[in-house]
């Protein structure tokens, strides 16, 4: 498959790549430069707007309105006025965790997980934390098992599976959705592993055949799952740190992966397109990530 280069972002670690409907834009986030991005596939312009805080991930709302999740806790932005407002506190230290990879469920609800990553001097203690669910009341409920990194987040087209993984475990999980409205999980069970040195299963997103598509971090690649957990392909990023995947365009069959460069080091220099957006058509539609409930911002 043609995957293209369509923006030499040169981010940190590029994640969490949404795309806007109603502006026919694509959102995404470069976590360790704190930095929100808006990225238009038809002037090639990318904006942004800075961020008080390691930037993890976000959710769109209708209109100009999302929430973000910044190290220090969830918090309400309106992009036209770059208002920032707390919205609720993290339930860990953050001098220990920031929130990661987060996404919408079907029922408008958003989800995010923590990733250990303690600032200096901050090392002894747990290592690990749940997934947690965020209601629009700001109470933050933990709904999974603790993982040291999380990421995967993506649900079925049927609403009935959700998916999540621990990068450092190197395991992509499945929950079957007992109660959607209450947003009640029942048992997890492996749903594959991605053994890669130094990574494992990072992002990933669901297309309207059921499968489910996992960035590799420190693997040069995404592959798509078979709702059986079956490989079904891959296809090459011609970077080592893939991300995260999101689907776009009119159509949603737009696959846009964002990268990384941050851990390189000395191999930097072999790898000029790390951190760059990527680009290219899948073989099916991307399952759209609903808007965020309004009573999040009532």
């Amino acid at each position: 498959m043609n995957v293209d280069v369509v923006l030499r972002a040169g981010a940190s670690n590029g994640e969490c790549p949404t795309w806007s409907v109603a502006e026919g834009v694509l959102y995404w986030c470069d976590t360790f430069r704190n930095r929100l991005h808006r990225f238009d596939p038809r002037t090639g312009v990318d904006a942004s707007w800075e961020m008080p805080a390691t930037t993890g991930s976000f959710a769109l709302a209708a209109g100009d309105r999302m929430l973000i999740a910044l190290r220090t806790g969830i918090y309400r932005f309106d992009r036209r006025t770059a208002a920032l407002e707390p919205f609720a506190p993290a339930p860990f230290d953050p001098r220990r965790f920031f929130w990661n990879d987060g996404k919408t469920d079907p029922q408008g609800r958003f989800w995010v997980g923590p990733a250990y990553a303690p600032l200096e001097g901050r090392g002894e203690g747990p290592k690990s934390a749940p997934l947690h669910r965020v209601e629009p009341g700001g109470m933050q409920r933990a709904s999974t098992a603790p993982v040291r990194i999380s990421n995967g987040l993506a649900w079925s087209p049927d609403g009935r599976t959700m998916y999540h993984a621990d990068t450092m475990a190197q395991e992509i999980y499945a929950y079957h959705v007992l109660d959607a409205e209450a947003g009640t999980l029942g048992e997890r069970r492996v749903f594959a592993r991605v053994e890669v040195e130094r990574g494992g299963p990072d992002g990933a997103a669901t297309d309207t055949d059921g499968c489910y598509w996992s960035a590799v971090y420190n693997g040069s690649k995404v592959v798509r799952f078979t709702p059986d957990g079956r490989i079904e392909r891959e296809v090459t990023v011609p970077v080592p740190n893939v991300t995260m995947i999101g689907f776009g365009g009119t159509d949603l069959r737009t696959a846009y992966v964002t990268t990384a460069s941050r851990t390189l080091g000395a191999e930097r220099a072999d790898h000029p397109l790390a951190g760059a957006l990527f680009a290219f058509e899948a073989p099916a539609p991307g399952v759209r990530v609903p808007l965020l409930d309004e009573r999040y911002f009532a």
